[in-house]
């Protein structure tokens, strides 16, 4: 008998830079979702906590990209099927990594810290 996620050995292997960033977004997230009650005498709490919440979801954007390209390049599935997920993955990721890109460069430029 094979242990339960053996069967899955073909998923995509997440880096430890990926799950401290995700890590990093949740705590940044319940931070300011419970602002009042987690941090109710510190004004500059909320700044502190979004500006993390930028900085872990901007270095997590191409983690996740690299993360299922390097999936999507060993599936060993049918042709077909690994022609509709290459076309769906890059047709999904290219706009996606331009929104990121957008972020990122509206971030350094001040435009998203309010």
């Amino acid at each position: 008998m094979q242990p339960f996620f053996g069967r899955f050995s073909g998923w995509p292997q997440v880096s430890a830079q990926l799950w401290v960033m995700l890590s990093l977004g949740m705590l940044a997230g319940v931070n300011l979702i419970f602002k009042a009650e987690v941090w109710p005498h510190t004004p500059l709490a909320g700044a502190f906590w979004t500006r993390t919440l930028w900085v872990a979801l901007v270095l997590a954007g191409p983690q996740l990209w690299l993360c299922g390209w390097r999936w999507l390049r060993g599936y060993q599935g049918p042709g077909g099927l690994r022609l509709a997920l290459t076309a769906g993955y890059l047709g999904g990721s290219v706009p996606a990594l331009l929104l990121w890109l957008a972020v990122l460069v509206g971030g350094l430029f001040g435009l998203g810290w309010r």
